[in-house]
């Protein structure tokens, strides 16, 4: 589970294990922020809009939609 959504400025990951890595990505596929082995990801320095953002834990990853505000 991702969230909040819409976030303001740290988005959190709600899993049962420390996912492997969090990728976010703007709507023209460029990575925008990352972190690894982490249950939150600060994304203050983004621009307000949609974003997607990719959990990768045990080898299994998940895309989602959000919205940063």
């Amino acid at each position: 589970m991702i969230y909040p959504n819409p976030v303001k400025d740290i988005l959190y990951v709600n899993t049962l294990e420390v996912p492997t890595e969090i990728k976010v990505y703007d709507t023209l596929g460029r990575l925008v922020a990352a972190n690894t082995h982490q249950n939150t990801i600060n994304l203050s320095q983004l621009n307000k809009g949609i974003y997607m953002v990719s959990v990768v834990v045990n080898s299994k990853k998940q895309v989602k939609k959000n919205i940063k505000n």
